[in-house]
């Protein structure tokens, strides 16, 4: 997350300032618009911005404010430091058009938006919901998001599947009031969370595998050869700490445990 946070600070450095911003009448004075655009971005707080963040795009600005602010909204939302919902925050990057951003902008803020989700599936299972509502509101798809997950490195695979057997046990998905706004990704992510098929993690083809159950459980099954064409399977289910340290991404751990089942 720092790391990306950091990329975004320094591709949006070359953003040029607005100079001048709308606003509704009723809305002008409170959010002070001129102020906040003449204060380096760096040194606004979360009061400063949370006016600004609740009008955004509605009322305040348009979408050269909100490419401006962007970095800093973001880092002060993921520091806890704004105090507006998700949902309505990524949602205002919606209706900003960021697909329509430059692409170096755009792929800077996704980066952001996607090491989130991965620290939250990870150390906050409980905040997926809005995140992923979020993400639907700011992109339009939450499909490549979820995708992404999917098709990423094991530790992430892990944390996903560890959230989904959770998450159907919970409830969890689907929660949000801001879900209305996207119905059809919606339906997309609780799909998502019920899917928890069999999945292939690690194999040596002729010798083992290590497969993901439905319970998010892992299973070692060991082929050998004993002679005379005879092949013997042997299965067990890995205890909680060795299940661990191959989610963690290590395929030799996963062939020592082999190994020492096979012996």
């Amino acid at each position: 997350m720092a790391a990306a946070l950091a990329a975004m600070e320094a591709v949006f450095e070359h953003v040029p300032r607005p100079v001048h911003g709308r606003a509704c009448r009723c809305c002008a004075g409170r959010v002070e618009l001129p102020r906040l655009l003449g204060t380096p971005r760096d040194a606004l707080s979360g009061d400063d911005l949370l006016p600004y963040a609740l009008k955004a795009m509605t009322t305040v600005g348009d979408t050269a404010e909100l490419v401006w602010f962007t970095p800093r909204l973001l880092t002060l939302q993921l520091a806890d430091a704004l105090g507006v919902d998700d949902e309505l925050l990524l949602g205002k990057l919606g209706l900003g058009d960021l697909a329509g951003w430059a692409d170096s902008l755009r792929v800077a803020v996704c980066a952001v938006l996607g090491a989130e989700l991965g620290r939250r599936l990870a150390v906050a299972p409980e905040a997926v919901d809005a995140w992923l509502c979020g993400l639907a509101l700011a992109t339009g798809d939450l499909a490549p998001w979820l995708h992404a997950v999917d098709a990423g490195p094991l530790p992430l695979r892990g944390a996903a599947r560890r959230f989904r057997a959770w998450a159907r046990r919970e409830g969890a998905v689907g929660r949000s009031a801001y879900w209305r706004e996207a119905p059809r990704a919606k339906a997309a992510a609780e799909a998502w969370v019920d899917n928890l098929h069999p999945e292939v993690l690690i194999a040596e083809d002729g010798y083992f595998e290590v497969t993901a159950g439905p319970d998010d459980g892992l299973t070692l099954a060991v082929d050998r050869e004993r002679g005379g064409g005879v092949l013997e399977t042997r299965v067990r289910r890995l205890s909680d700490a060795e299940a661990a340290d191959v989610w963690a991404g290590d395929a030799s751990v996963a062939r020592a445990l082999a190994d020492a089942f096979w012996w």
